[in-house]
């Protein structure tokens, strides 16, 4: 018999992981925005592009983000030339995002300085403890996203 957690837990779990997002964002942000002149939101749909989602709607459809905001990031972005857009050849209503090398050496930049970021605002964190959470949301995101 498989078990079930209980009302509570789900609203637990929420409540947790989106007082986590919150306080990533908060963090990422108030980094992101004096150096690179980024937020958050801009970073991952730059890294969501670099990682192989090449349409507009794929890359608000996997950040879960209203495909309007993502029109204004990817504007942004394009701007800066950290990514380029272009028609798809395959269907001429369509955009196909690609990410410049510029972009690419702006993802590897931000990626070093989040990860330094990270390691000193979680340092008070056992290293244990950190890496059961990303186990368990790894897997958790794994079932949701199989429908299992």
């Amino acid at each position: 018999m498989k078990t079930t957690a209980g009302s509570t837990d789900y609203l637990d779990l929420a409540r947790s992981v989106v007082r986590l997002s919150r306080h990533l964002y908060r963090t990422f942000d108030a980094v992101l925005g004096p150096k690179f002149e980024m937020s958050t939101k801009d970073f991952l749909v730059l890294r969501t592009v670099q990682s192989g989602e090449i349409h507009p709607g794929a890359v608000a459809s996997y950040l879960n983000m209203p495909p309007a905001s993502v029109s204004r990031v990817l504007e942004r972005l394009e701007s800066r030339r950290l990514l380029e857009r272009s028609v798809d050849p395959d269907d001429h209503r369509r955009f196909v995002l690609a990410i410049t090398s510029e972009g690419a050496r702006v993802v590897d930049q931000i990626r070093e300085v989040m990860r330094r970021t990270l390691r000193s605002t979680y340092a008070h964190v056992p290293a244990s403890a950190i890496r059961t959470a990303a186990e368990h949301l790894h897997t958790l995101n794994e079932v949701i996203e199989s429908g299992a």
